[in-house]
């Protein structure tokens, strides 16, 4: 139970280790190990920039954090960062929605190595489907990004890299690791290069027996059935990246992923689904001098799913898209860059459920400034789609930011993004319960954000403030409210209004690494009609995360604690989901330098909570894990 106390007391706490670390900072990063690059990131701007330089607030773990912090998921890992809630269905498997600052969880904008990867059906990612093992890096990307991916990115952009080299000679590896639910997991690959050839290919295993997903009430509430069963979860997952480079003049890279899952569930008409997700794409980069990159690439995504009732079969949904880039970057000088692209995608959805329409597509075009005066720079981008199905959209960010001597850095932004309708909602064959709807309009937002950001006696440090207006928001609703048999469809009725402020932290202290951000959030449904003030369904107010993490010779050791405030499951504000705090343990010992042993215990507090009303998340669980990386190669 996360109480009013209690809840005061940790948001306390929070805030004083944070406004204590710069006071106890004692050995700075730089006193403990050698100056390393920047790290870059390519999300934000379309274009390689460093964190310093990015004017939106941005995050990224790397494969180094999804090692040290034993991370198990792609959901376990976004929710450690700012902004991020994650609402799970039930455990690993199970269908896991993204809620990027208090937007909808459709807002929010997902790539695999450059490639949109949404279900054109539902327009949400399943990112419970990808595989932490076969993980490079993920970048997140906070605030509107429509202006340069258009639709979905009124929340921000979440771009998920596969497993890549970096070394100049042969690197393989090996995962092998099991725990509690009969759970075990098995990865494997190698990467290298030849010449000007490079390589990395993967494969993995997961699965677990599960526990009981969903605690529904029989044609009442949750999963409006009751089945007190372990349900499990299958996945089985290859990956693949292939690149050549001439003369610093020519680069030519290809990526695959697919995985295979097989998850179980509670339901009264479904209780499993087997799913197929692929990601191909390619891509081939021309340098014809020191200021000019022009970039062309594209790919194809597909997403499938075959679903079951006690193992019957009862229906199938197939969605396919392709999608074309082509993109100039001109470097005016070292501090000014300007930016031009035209994208192209065609979605298409199949299966055995008859849309009244099957294919729509995409045309868009971009432009980007970003420029550097002094203490001065900013970003400026337009953006121009043309969709087949609602027509014309014009989106656009502007940015602003001014670095003080003293190391602070202030960033102003303003941006408008869109988010066009899903097939289910415009094309879903009609029936008794539900009606589609191809008159809708996209949904529309504004967003104002402040961000002050620096880093200081080793302490790097930001502080953004932001409010989000959703207009033209869609909802499900019954198109006779006074008859009880009537049908629901979708409209656009409501609106939403989001204010939030995260702060993170960072340090080294006595040999300690720790991190903690917080979120306040204020998610107010702005629409008329009986839940005008509520807060928009499951978001919680106050979320923080906070990492500790020390090496002691061959050993280490580390924790982290997150906590999330009490939010509601329904418009309505009538189920309430409790609060919850939970601490995990990892541990690692290194007997020689090819291995590493680690141990990991989730909710060491057997805290028993829940992120979606009557779905279930695991008890205290044990995962034992052992890595081979040789060096001799």
């Amino acid at each position: 139970m996360f109480s009013s106390h209690s809840s005061q007391f940790t948001l306390r706490s929070t805030l004083f280790v944070s406004l204590l670390l710069p006071q106890l900072t004692h050995v700075s990063r730089a006193d403990q190990q050698p100056e390393q690059l920047k790290p870059v990131f390519v999300t934000a701007t379309r274009t390689a920039i460093t964190a310093n330089e990015s004017l939106a607030p941005v995050s990224v773990i790397d494969r180094e954090d999804i090692e040290r912090w034993q991370i198990n998921s792609v959901q376990d890992a976004l929710q450690r960062t700012p902004g991020v809630n994650i609402a799970n269905s039930g455990g690993q498997g199970k269908v896991s929605s993204i809620f990027l600052r208090g937007t909808n969880s459709d807002h929010v904008l997902v790539l695999i190595d450059g490639q949109r990867v949404a279900s054109a059906t539902t327009a949400t990612a399943a990112i419970e489907q990808i595989p932490i093992e076969l993980v490079e890096r993920i970048e997140i990307v906070r605030g509107p990004r429509a202006a340069l991916y258009g639709s979905e990115a009124i929340g921000g952009v979440i771009q998920i890299f596969t497993r890549q080299t970096s070394s100049a000679t042969v690197k393989p590896y090996l995962i092998a690791g099991g725990g509690t639910d009969k759970t075990y997991r098995t990865a494997g690959g190698v990467s290298g290069r030849v010449d000007d050839f490079w390589y990395s290919v993967n494969a993995s295993h997961y699965h677990t027996n599960g526990f009981n997903a969903c605690s529904g009430i029989l044609n009442r509430a949750g999963c409006f059935d009751h089945e007190p069963d372990n349900d499990g979860f299958i996945r089985t997952s290859g990956s693949a990246r292939l690149g050549y480079s001439y003369d610093d003049v020519l680069e030519i890279e290809g990526n695959f992923l697919q995985t295979n899952g097989n998850s179980e569930f509670d339901g009264s008409f479904q209780n499993r689904t087997k799913t197929v997700n692929q990601v191909y794409g390619g891509r081939l980069t021309l340098t014809p001098n020191d200021q000019w990159d022009i970039i062309f690439s594209g790919g194809r995504t597909r997403d499938e799913s075959d679903n079951y009732n006690d193992g019957v079969f009862a229906n199938s949904f197939v969605t396919r898209r392709l999608t074309a880039l082509a993109q100039s970057n001109y470097r005016i000088n070292d501090d000014h860059q300007l930016t031009l692209g035209f994208e192209y995608w065609d979605d298409r959805v199949g299966g055995t459920t008859g849309f009244s329409e099957n294919s729509r597509d995409n045309k868009a075009v971009f432009l980007q400034y970003q420029g550097l005066v002094d203490n001065i720079d900013w970003l400026a981008a337009i953006r121009f789609d043309n969709n087949e199905q609602f027509g014309n959209n014009m989106t656009g960010d502007i940015a602003l930011g001014y670095s003080f001597d003293s190391g602070i850095k202030i960033v102003g932004s303003y941006g408008r993004a869109f988010k066009a309708p899903s097939f289910n909602q415009l094309y879903f064959p009609d029936s008794a319960f539900f009606l589609s709807n191809p008159n809708l309009n996209p949904e529309k937002s504004q967003t104002a954000e402040l961000q002050i950001k620096g880093s200081h006696y080793s302490v790097d440090w930001s502080v953004s403030g932001y409010w989000t207006w959703v207009d033209n928001l869609i909802s499900t609703v019954q198109i006779d409210p006074t008859d009880f048999s009537s049908p629901f469809t979708s409209a656009n009725i409501s609106e939403s209004m989001i204010r939030g402020l995260e702060f993170t932290f960072s340090t080294a202290v006595y040999g300690f690494d720790i991190s903690t951000n917080l979120t306040l959030l204020d998610p107010i449904d702005k629409s008329s009609g009986s839940s005008h003030g509520n807060r928009l369904p499951r978001r919680p107010k106050q979320t923080f995360t906070f990492n500790l993490d020390r090496a002691l010779g061959d050993f280490n050791f580390g924790t982290t604690v997150r906590g999330e405030s009490k939010r509601f499951d329904n418009a309505g504000n009538t189920s309430r989901v409790a609060g919850f705090v939970t601490v995990d343990l990892r541990g690692e010992y290194h007997p020689v330098p090819d291995w590493t042993l680690q141990v990991n215990i989730n909710n060491l507090l057997d805290k028993n909570y829940e992120t979606v009303r009557y779905f279930n998340q695991d008890d205290r669980s044990f995962l034992f894990t052992v890595r081979y990386t040789p060096t001799g190669f």
